[in-house]
Parts: C-alpha cells; structure tokens; sequence
C-alpha cells in the first residue's frame, strides 16, 4: 500500500469516527426527557414525592467521583427530585456491575453494617440492581424507602398510609379509592403534622379541592 493510498485510508478512518461521534450525540440530544413518578419515605416522614423528567445526570459519590450518564437511570431521577424537593442525599459506589446505592437522604444514613439502608422498588417489585444500573421507562413509578429493624412498625404503617394517599390523589385534588372520602384523607394528614395544602400529585392540593 503506497503512501497516497494509506493516508486515503488515515482520513477515511477519522471522517468515520467524527460521523459516528456526531450520530451519537444527536441522538442523545434529540431523544426525549423520560418522566416518571418519585416516591420517597424516610424513618419517620414522606420525604418527597412528585413527577419529575429526565433524560441523564451528572451525580457525585461519597468519595467525591463525579459520574455522568447519557441516558435516564433511577439515579438520574433521584437526582431530580433532589432539585426539584430541595433535600440532599448521598450515593456510594460499589464499583464493577453494582455501581452506585443509594447511601443516605436527609438524617436516615445506612448503617456501615447494613442494619440500616436504603432501598428502593420500581413499580411495585424490588429493584434487582444499584440505582445506576436500573434504566427508568416512561410513567415508571420508583419508590425509595428506608430500611430499619429496629423502629416503631407503627410509625412506618402510618407512613406507608400516607404514601398511599397521595399515590390515589386526582388531579383535582380529590382522593379516592381507599374506601373513604377526602375529607377523611385531610384529616389524616393533618394528625400526622402534613399540612394538607401542601399536599398534591401534579394538580390542586387537598385544601383548594
């Protein structure tokens, strides 16, 4: 192969990594956000819970890695129910196929020891692999919850209550589907020190129904 015909094969070469790299990031960039519902419950409260949209993140660990993903993993939206309810968390890395956990939100940390830790389902079953591993489906419903032995059954059954609650609200506001009526619903959330105006699932609060 002569010299004229190596370079005709050099150049080749480079236009076909440059197209691949720009199909690529077109493709990224056309592709649309994934929307999917967040449902988040501490020890002892409802930490959030909402719609949110994504479509990849830029998440760092607890040993301070930065790690970005192109496409729309739980982590991702986690990360934007961080954003959008304003509390923090934190993510360990396992590292190899179990990449990242969900470490800790707000003040409920997992134990180093695993008597404590967070866990999460995707539309009703429990997740199988890390919160990076798991890609998220349009209308997915992700349900984050932490995991102690060793507190109050009765106050994780009021709050698996709750969430449930809000899980049936309508746009209106009403809620149904739980045997009862709004009015009982309100109440609820009232005696467990949620303010029932601020109570919603992408529409009008309890209070303005």
């Amino acid at each position: 192969m002569n010299k004229i015909q190596k370079g005709a094969l050099t150049l080749f070469s480079f236009v076909m990594i440059a197209l691949c790299t720009l199909f690529q990031y077109t493709s990224l960039a056309n592709a649309a956000p994934v929307s999917s519902h967040v449902q988040i419950v501490g020890s002892t409260d409802i930490i959030w819970f909402g719609e949110v949209n994504t479509e990849g993140c830029s998440v760092t660990d607890t040993n301070s890695q930065v790690h970005v993903y192109t496409q729309p993993f739980a982590v991702c939206a986690l990360e934007a129910a961080a954003d959008a309810g304003g509390f923090s968390y934190t993510v360990k890395d396992f590292g190899g196929s179990l990449g990242l956990f969900l470490q800790s939100v707000g003040s409920d940390a997992g134990a180093d020891d695993f008597s404590t830790y967070w866990s999460y389902d995707v539309n009703g079953t429990a997740a199988s692999q890390g919160i990076s591993s798991q890609l998220v489906n349009n209308g997915d419903s992700l349900y984050f919850h932490f995991e102690d032995p060793a507190a109050d059954p009765n106050v994780r059954s009021v709050i698996e209550g709750l969430t449930y609650l809000r899980s049936e609200q309508q746009g209106s506001g009403q809620i149904t589907g739980f045997g009862g009526v709004t009015d009982w619903a309100t109440m609820s959330f009232a005696a467990a020190g949620i303010n029932p105006a601020t109570v919603s699932h992408g529409g009008s609060s309890l209070i303005a129904y």
